[in-house]
């Protein structure tokens, strides 16, 4: 059964009682609904066909029919990745579809993250990570590309955070280290690596600040948190999109930089002032000549 939130993602609703058991068969039935007409869901729940309608419009969908598109993107995404493929290729029809298609779906991400992310509690990340006496990050499986680039961006600004991965012998025993002064951030989407989740979970014993970057307020790791921030994850490919989290990581960095002003500038120069002497990115020599 999927979580009401999926159907609130436009914001809060008040609903009437027979809207509600409108609404909790679609979550209860959502594959068999999806291949329901909006007459047949009200045979069967004693309704009118309008009763099905107004409340997906009630919900902010403009039908019966995106409604149910929205509900498909939310099972798809929970789907194995064999079966999100097949899903792909039942709904395209040339490979010309595919890069609109993929690029629509992440700029939907995009604009659903923007509407759903509270600033405020996007501020109060920022504080924790500013006042943090270590930072600890943890990503596996996929969701690892986003804890490196997070990692890197950091190192980047001067922090010296941990990035955390099994494998290497020390994992339970750097989780047990972890303190009240720790901030650990998180990062799962569906279907939710277990070992994330089972990681989270003992670093809560240690006191530990939790803060996670997945795809709900609802989800796995989100209820294990102490911060969260979402990201909005629907897909139209086999292989997740991680263009809203990335983006949201992006702002955070930013965000850092700019509470810690001149010292930031400082540590970027450093870095930069020792990149051209080690020759770390290509100069052709005009850029070379430029410079001198």
């Amino acid at each position: 059964m999927l979580h009401p939130d999926v159907l609130f993602a436009k914001g809060p609703v008040r609903l009437t009682r027979t809207q509600i058991r409108v609404t909790d068969f679609f979550l209860a039935n959502t594959e068999q609904a999806l291949f329901m007409t909006a007459a047949q869901v009200g045979r069967e729940l004693g309704v009118s066909d309008a009763t099905v309608v107004r409340v997906a419009q009630a919900l902010g969908f403009n039908g019966l029919t995106q409604l149910k598109d929205h509900l498909r993107k939310q099972l798809i995404s929970r789907l194995d990745t064999v079966s999100r493929m097949e899903d792909t290729k039942g709904r395209i029809r040339s490979v010309k579809d595919i890069l609109p298609a993929v690029m629509n779906s992440d700029l939907t991400n995009l604009e659903q993250t923007i509407k759903t992310t509270s600033l405020s509690a996007f501020e109060e990340v920022v504080n924790v990570l500013s006042r943090a006496e270590s930072i600890h990050i943890l990503g596996l499986r996929s969701a690892h590309s986003l804890a490196h680039f997070f990692y890197s961006a950091l190192r980047n600004l001067g922090h010296r955070p941990t990035l955390m991965s099994p494998g290497i012998g020390y994992f339970w025993s750097d989780i047990k280290n972890l303190h009240s002064g720790s901030v650990l951030i998180a990062f799962s989407f569906p279907r939710y690596t277990k070992l994330t989740l089972e990681a989270v979970e003992e670093a809560k014993k240690t006191s530990v600040t939790v803060v996670s970057i997945t795809d709900s307020a609802y989800s796995p790791l989100a209820l294990l948190s102490d911060h969260v921030l979402p990201a909005s994850f629907s897909m139209d490919s086999f292989m997740e999109s991680f263009v809203a989290a990335l983006s949201l990581l992006n702002a955070l960095v930013t965000a850092l930089a700019y509470m810690e002003g001149d010292e930031s500038m400082r540590r970027l120069g450093n870095l930069e002032k020792m990149w051209r002497q080690k020759g770390v990115y290509f100069q052709d020599a005009e850029s070379e000549k430029d410079r001198d």
